[in-house]
């Protein structure tokens, strides 16, 4: 059987719907929406460790993928990332024997 695939226009009802129920105030003027972020809050003052995420994406926005680090002041880009595992090293090893062992993915010639 297909799965259902909401349409544009039922998820655009679906967001009016939500912000209207959210907006909705008790007699005391407090709206769902405050009993939502209060509930998450408490949720994430308990060690929940999904809600304090989502706290912190909410504030601080979501992490992304970057090449681009902030190292004090400087800016450094990033164009590949040369992945390297160091080998211990063995009472028999010698000194002629690589420390390191390149683990970089290769790109598959054509």
């Amino acid at each position: 059987m297909p799965r259902y695939k909401p349409s544009k226009k039922d998820n655009k009802r679906f967001l009016a719907s939500l912000e209207k129920a959210l907006a909705h105030a008790d007699d005391d003027g407090t709206t769902a929406l405050d009993h939502v972020t209060r509930a998450l809050t408490r949720k994430a003052m308990m060690g929940d460790v999904a809600a304090i995420a989502m706290i912190a994406d909410r504030l601080d926005g979501k992490p992304t993928n970057s090449d681009v680090m902030a190292i004090g002041d400087n800016v450094i880009s990033f164009e590949s990332i040369k992945i390297i595992a160091v080998q211990p090293r063995l009472e028999h090893h010698s000194d002629d024997e690589p420390d390191l062992i390149d683990v970089t993915p290769q790109k598959a010639s054509k």
